[in-house]
């Protein structure tokens, strides 16, 4: 069986074939892992680039803005953080131009999510970098749903963000028949239940399926991500049916999506149980991976 990085680096390449002018650039895309085989099977306009994020993701906006098409490559989520003037005041200016941006641009970026592996590892929070930037973004888990955001997304017109997890590269990739999407891809459903309903955000599917016995053997399943608006009537609908909301969110920050998901059901539906799995409000970010585990808080 594919391990995930190679079934994703598969997926990213076919996804990119699809737009022979697309450029696709990063630090060492061409050389050595190639990001851990992220990288590895691009064909087409791919270049090897410096090291200066900033200057990296000005380039993708002024080629979206022209008409082309970019896809930039990342080692570390962190690393976006030295361009956040560009991700909060460039998305803000071109979303201001009386005419939208007519190319596109794609950010690629891996999540250090196996706790602290050196002074630039340990920021992880995708879900808050794009309410900052007020960008879409998409977490892969898994092979259907990596497969239907990548084609939908790579090469499209604007601008997203798609993060990986480092923790899952080595692992067995999931695949999980995709029942439902929304069209703009922030919510899957993968099995309807009559238990309760799941809604993973960030990288926790995974770990609900390898917890196997902590979940209802009858759950709805969903995946969540941070595209705006938020639109999860699916959920809340189900969730009503069901009188039971689990949601699980690996969020960093001390007030996430899942928090904002909870708010939501508890007002619309007041008599549906909800169970919310999230970090503590104090990360310890050198945390083993296999002794990592969402706390729970009712």
């Amino acid at each position: 069986m594919a391990t995930y990085i190679e079934a994703l680096g598969e997926l990213i390449a076919r996804a990119a074939g699809r737009h022979p002018d697309l450029f696709q650039y990063g630090e060492n895309i061409l050389q050595g892992s190639r990001l851990c085989g992220l990288a590895r099977h691009l064909r087409g306009r791919v270049a090897n680039v410096g090291n200066c994020e900033y200057t990296h993701v000005g380039v993708g906006f002024g080629i979206m803005a022209a008409g082309g098409r970019a896809a930039l490559f990342l080692k570390q989520l962190d690393f976006l953080l030295l361009a956040a003037d560009q991700l909060v005041n460039t998305t803000a200016l071109l979303a201001a131009a009386p005419q939208p941006a007519a190319g596109s641009f794609t950010i690629l970026a891996i999540v250090c999510d196996q706790g602290m592996q050196g002074p630039q590892s340990s920021f992880g929070a995708f879900a808050e970098l794009c309410s900052m930037a007020r960008v879409n973004g998409y977490t892969l888990t898994n092979r259907g749903e990596a497969e239907r955001i990548l084609e939908a997304q790579l090469g499209a017109p604007g601008f997203r963000i798609l993060a990986l997890s480092q923790r899952l590269f080595a692992q067995p990739v999931l695949d999980l028949p995709v029942l439902w999407a929304a069209g703009d891809g922030s919510v899957l459903e993968y099995r309807r239940g009559r238990e309760a309903t799941v809604a993973a955000f960030g990288f926790t599917l995974p770990r609900l399926l390898e917890a196997g016995g902590g979940l209802p053997r009858q759950a709805s399943l969903f995946t969540v991500h941070p595209v705006l608006p938020h639109r999860w009537e699916r959920i809340l609908d189900d969730a009503a049916r069901t009188g039971h909301l689990i949601v699980a969110d690996d969020g960093k920050g001390t007030s996430s999506l899942g928090h904002k998901l909870i708010d939501q059901v508890r007002r619309r539906h007041p008599g549906c149980r909800t169970t919310l799995y999230s970090r503590e409000e104090t990360v310890d970010p050198r945390v083993n991976p296999d002794r990592f585990a969402l706390e729970e808080a009712l």
